[in-house]
């Protein structure tokens, strides 16, 4: 385990006034690439939101954040296809969630996997 002391994302995203484009999608690739490689070797966290990915530290202005995914609690080991996320009810739409992960699959994943 390594220490980690930044906080909550949710926690900088509501005290940052404004996020550039560089610093949303440093962290975005960030948790994408960390999401890729869990579903390479079968783990589903179902679960994925700001309160569950914290900061390896406090950035200072202009530096580049660390962000780790955390709350494995609901997650899920399998080796077959996943589609329906789980995850917090308030933020989990049966009707969506099957093309949100077509389209993550589809569109995203190759985003991530070409850096």
């Amino acid at each position: 385990m390594e220490p980690v002391t930044g906080g909550q994302l949710l926690e900088r995203i509501i005290a940052k006034d404004h996020y550039s484009e560089h610093e949303a999608a440093s962290c975005f690739v960030q948790i994408m690439s960390a999401v890729h490689y869990l579903h390479s070797i079968g783990i589903i966290h179902r679960d994925l939101k700001p309160e569950n990915l914290l900061l390896t530290h406090k950035p200072k202005s202009g530096d580049d954040i660390d962000v780790k995914i955390i709350d494995f609690g609901l997650s899920k080991v399998s080796s077959e296809r996943v589609i329906c996320m789980g995850g917090t009810n308030q933020l989990c739409n049966k009707d969506l969630s099957s093309s949100t992960a077509i389209i993550f699959t589809h569109a995203v994943l190759p985003l991530v996997s070409s850096r």
